[in-house]
């Protein structure tokens, strides 16, 4: 079997998807790093007219499909010589070239250098970092060209070269009032899958994502592609992220209106190396302009030196000690990574302005930080009584009353767990299904919308365990169960939990029941279903069917894969 590294593979399997889906009438390979003496001998002997053999694909003889130019010289040196245009172009240029604001990187002039050559339908494929991708996207438009697509790089690829995050860009030459952008999937390394019959694998299952690109198919996340309007800004993938989460999130702030930090601050005074340069005003926030500390309500309470923060005066809408709360919330905290820019990450004067803010009436916010005060004085006790504890624990009297307190938190605090949970979206031990049997486009029960809960509980039991939430749909909206309820059960919860054991019972042998605990819990006024499952010490079968868990997805494992998935997962089992 070939042997081959992982991130190439990947990478090819990518480019030769997209390469098919684009039918191209030709393409054009630049690749500096590309040893021109070599493809003239593969040339000679017809192996190969479209060989993915790029510093980020290994080579695929028997690939060839449409006639292929290859430039392959020093990208300080690189030209193309005649004016051929060119319906795919693939570029693999230097990596970690800088810029800035007014004028192109050296790597930028290549990519126009490329672009120049496009017809009129071409696309150009290119590996860059998350700067220069964002730095295309925000200078292109200008001169009539723009990015199409921006695709998260697997994280092995390039591991070798650099640690810098790495993405796949995709341009054309119509404009785009949406940008697709998604994560290419990895190998499955669970599988410990080596061999060159893996990238065949690889190449199936990207199949569906670059036919969402090339259909326009918004899936809703990133692992299956999405559209998101121009106006989200791609600072980072872990920017896009944010600000999906960020949106998300905002619904349980529905209650309150939504502002620019702009909109309700009076001013803005950043801290200068002057000692104190910044004089106490009255309403006023400071926010860290450097580093990670919280936003405070008073200089005296300044954790770093006043240069490192921005002065935010603030009007009548708002209290300052609010603004301190939101900031420390998980909406607040996001809110603030994603304005951090630069080498040295900090936050401009400009971008703090745009800070989003949730605000309630003036009576909810004083509400707000009357317990904000009252969580921190129990948390000062707490953390007494922990200390005390660990050098006198004798003097620990009344142990009922401190159990009271702790299930009484943790009451208040398990929705919330949930919430989050549900927010941090769809992993390899999180699944979200819209109901159990309702097809919601019928109205109707179904038994493969049961069944597709079912493979998922079974691929957590063969895998690492996960919970799965039914009545949460793909955009981690928490829709309920209720309908269904109310549809088939008479509302009746105990009906609604029997006709799920009972369904379980059916499809996966009984012995695997005390690994699965399930329950309807009340998130935001709605029940879901909320299905917890432990890792099996033994292969799980849906019927004759098996299932693995991998990534936010759940596969069916056959054949080969199948049994060397056991064999390495279950050594019991032999």
């Amino acid at each position: 079997m070939n042997k081959f590294n992982h991130g190439s593979g990947e990478m090819n399997s990518f480019a030769t998807n997209f390469h098919a889906f684009s039918k191209p009438n030709n393409t054009l390979l630049i690749d500096p790093n590309r040893d021109p003496e070599r493809h003239a001998k593969l040339s000679k002997k017809k192996k190969l007219e479209f060989e993915l053999n790029l510093n980020w694909f290994p080579e695929m003889s028997g690939t060839s499909m449409v006639p292929t130019d290859l430039v392959c010289t020093p990208f300080w040196n690189f030209k193309i010589a005649n004016s051929k245009k060119y319906d795919l172009i693939f570029a693999n240029f230097a990596l970690g070239e800088g810029s800035n604001r007014r004028h192109f990187s050296p790597t930028g002039q290549l990519t126009l250098s490329a672009l120049e050559r496009l017809s009129d339908n071409g696309r150009v494929v290119l590996i860059a970092t998350e700067s220069f991708a964002r730095e295309l996207q925000t200078k292109l438009p200008e001169l009539l060209y723009f990015v199409e697509a921006i695709m998260k790089a697997p994280e092995p690829f390039l591991k070798q070269v650099t640690q810098i995050p790495i993405c796949v860009l995709v341009i054309g030459k119509k404009k785009v009032n949406k940008i697709f952008y998604a994560q290419l999937p990895s190998y499955n390394y669970d599988l410990e899958v080596k061999s060159f019959d893996s990238v065949m694998s690889l190449s199936k299952a990207l199949r569906p994502l670059v036919n969402n690109f090339f259909k326009g198919k918004n899936e809703g996340n990133l692992e299956n592609g999405m559209f998101l309007p121009v106006k989200y800004e791609f600072t980072s993938f872990l920017g896009i992220e944010s600000s999906l989460k960020i949106d998300k999130l905002q619904s349980i702030y529905k209650e309150f209106k939504n502002y620019s930090l702009e909109q309700l601050a009076i001013e803005v005074n950043t801290g200068s190396h002057t000692e104190e340069s910044l004089e106490e005003l009255s309403n006023s926030v400071y926010i860290p302009r450097l580093g990670s500390g919280p936003v405070q309500s008073s200089i005296l309470s300044l954790k770093m030196k006043q240069q490192n923060y921005h002065q935010v005066v603030l009007n009548k809408k708002t209290i300052n000690e609010y603004i301190c709360c939101f900031y420390q919330s998980k909406i607040g905290k996001l809110s603030l990574e994603m304005a951090k820019t630069g080498v040295v990450a900090s936050i401009s004067k400009g971008r703090l302005l745009k800070l989003p803010i949730a605000l309630p009436d003036i009576k909810t916010q004083k509400k707000i930080i009357a317990i904000s005060k009252t969580l921190n004085s129990l948390q000062y006790n707490l953390d007494s009584l922990k200390e005390e504890l660990a050098v006198n624990p004798m003097n620990i009297t009344n142990m009922d009353a401190i159990e009271d307190i702790a299930l009484t938190i943790k009451g208040i605090t398990s929705s919330d767990n949930l919430r989050n949970q549900i927010f941090g979206g769809e992993s390899k031990t999180v699944e979200f299904k819209e109901t159990f049997s309702l097809d919601v486009k019928t109205n109707q029960k179904e038994k493969y919308i049961e069944l597709s809960s079912l493979k998922t509980i079974d691929g957590f039991l063969n895998a690492k365990g996960g919970k799965l939430f039914i009545g949460v749909n793909d955009s981690q909206e928490i829709t309920g169960i209720d309908e269904e309820l109310k549809k088939f059960y008479k509302g009746n919860d105990d009906k609604y939990l029997l006709h799920f054991k009972n369904k379980l019972h059916d499809h996966i042998d009984i012995k695997f029941t005390d690994l699965i605990d399930y329950a309807i819990k009340e998130l935001d006024g709605k029940k879901i279903l909320l299905v917890e499952c432990l890792q099996s010490n033994k292969p799980c079968w849906v019927k004759k069917d098996f299932y693995v868990r991998t990534g936010p997805s759940t596969i069916k494992l056959e054949g080969p894969e199948l049994f060397e998935y056991i064999e390495n997962h279950f050594p019991s089992s032999k």
